[in-house]
């Protein structure tokens, strides 16, 4: 779970500010609302659940699971994209570094 300070390639410093990160609790929230908004239309397409039975509940337990277990992931990809916000990718990075 820890990040290094620097980028690798380019030296780019990773926490701009104390707090810098906190508004990934955003970007994290909107992809968890996404893959919770794309698991129940494909289920619902498929026929898999049903809102006259209890499958929903079941449903609602397995993609609980399934955002806990993805946790690690959200919140690197969450991380990428804040940063990406305020920060502008240079291809060419590393030759900069260079000279």
């Amino acid at each position: 779970m820890d990040m290094p300070e620097h980028c690798p390639v380019c030296g780019q410093a990773y926490e701009l500010q104390t707090g810098f990160y906190f508004g990934t609790g955003y970007v994290s929230y909107a992809l968890s609302v996404a893959i919770i908004g794309v698991f129940y239309a494909v289920c619902f397409a498929l026929g898999l659940i049903s809102i006259y039975d209890n499958s929903v509940v079941y449903s609602l337990v397995v993609v609980s699971v399934m955002l806990m277990l993805m946790q690690p992931i959200l919140q690197r990809l969450s991380r990428s994209i804040w940063i990406a916000f305020f920060v502008k990718y240079e291809k060419d990075a590393r030759k900069h570094l260079s000279n």
